[in-house]
């Protein structure tokens, strides 16, 4: 039943803008898809499934996940335990090689090429991302990386990879007053995870622009204790999971629960696969959340969206506003796909 307080009215970002200092972003696929349509796939591992054999589906279905991170550890765990009490473990890496190799062709067949996407949009990404203290992102696709990529943009935000070897250390991550902090919740396609010592870290050479995929496969298999460093699927449990596992993605979360500034939640819908967002979130209670919604869908289905909000933020004060009035949601930004 929907609440009779609730109404399919959506307020326009101009109208909510002034109404708090809007320091913190959370960011979600709502915005990459509004600038590359391809980016609105339903399962990476429906899109990979087709490639796999019998034992890379099995890997999938034992572990009962579609999440590409969690299999690809839960291989690197049984080599390394098979390795420890001397049994056989030479299946194990045609096998993660096939899963990860499955990962990279789905990636491939969903993100947009670096070449059509247009420096204005660009730089209209990141000039709006270093208006906030701090970012959150739930996407791992590489729009808002190579927005920040930018000479007039990479000054002035702080991603915390800055230590050796181009790596994250929680003792070493004050971000100080003057930049803005980028933190990815579910890691990123630039990111990796060494399967030995547990660090995270980041790739930087070459750009990662016009052979990204092929150049992060070479990676890949030239440096095999590393794995890719991003949540792709599965339920909110499964997401959890994965996050506590990383220094950084509970690093990242920590700092989510942690902050209490007003936040603009914009193209993340914080359904049920993430609801350890929403429950996040709502921790911070001095703050208030304006959510963004996609105006043309059916006023039930709007509804029942603020109403569901609502509940999962309580006791937050939660606004929404039309996602096509804000900045991220500008028509202009849309590339042909």
């Amino acid at each position: 039943m929907i609440d009779v307080a609730v109404t399919p009215n959506l307020s326009a970002w101009p109208e909510i803008e002034d109404q708090a200092d809007w320091n913190t972003l959370l960011l979600g696929n709502g915005a990459s898809v509004n600038i590359w349509s391809g980016f609105s796939y339903t399962s990476l591992y429906e899109i990979a499934v087709s490639e796999f054999d019998k034992s890379a589906r099995a890997a999938f279905e034992q572990l009962e996940t579609s999440n590409f991170e969690e299999v690809l550890a839960g291989l690197s765990l049984a080599r390394g335990l098979a390795s420890a009490v001397g049994a056989p473990f030479d299946w194990v890496d045609p096998v993660y090689d096939q899963v990860r190799d499955g990962l990279f062709h789905a990636v491939g067949a969903t993100h947009v090429p670096w070449d059509v996407v247009p420096t204005p949009t660009r730089e209209a990404l990141g000039q709006h991302m270093v208006r906030y203290k701090t970012v959150f992102t739930l996407n791992y696709d590489l729009l808002l990386y190579w927005s920040l990529q930018l000479d007039s943009i990479r000054p002035r935000v702080a991603d915390l990879f800055w230590n050796a070897g181009s790596t994250f250390d929680a003792l070493n991550a004050n971000v100080g007053i003057n930049k803005t902090e980028i933190l990815h919740l579910h890691g990123g396609l630039h990111l990796w995870r060494d399967a030995v010592t547990g660090a995270s870290g980041k790739w930087t050479t070459a750009n990662l622009h016009q052979r990204l995929l092929d150049d992060l496969r070479g990676r890949y298999r030239a440096e095999r204790r590393k794995q890719p460093l991003f949540v792709s699927e599965g339920r909110s449990i499964d997401k959890l999971r994965a996050i506590q596992r990383s220094d950084y993605l509970s690093f990242a979360h920590r700092r989510l629960q942690e902050d209490q500034a007003h936040t603009v939640v914009f193209g993340a819908g914080l359904g049920a696969s993430d609801r350890h967002v929403a429950e996040a979130l709502a921790t911070g209670q001095q703050r208030s959340i304006a959510v963004s919604v996609y105006p043309h869908q059916d006023p039930a289905d709007i509804m029942a969206i603020k109403l569901q909000l609502r509940k999962d933020l309580r006791p937050l004060q939660v606004l929404f506003f039309d996602s096509t009035t804000h900045p991220l949601g500008d028509p202009a930004l849309q590339i042909e796909a």
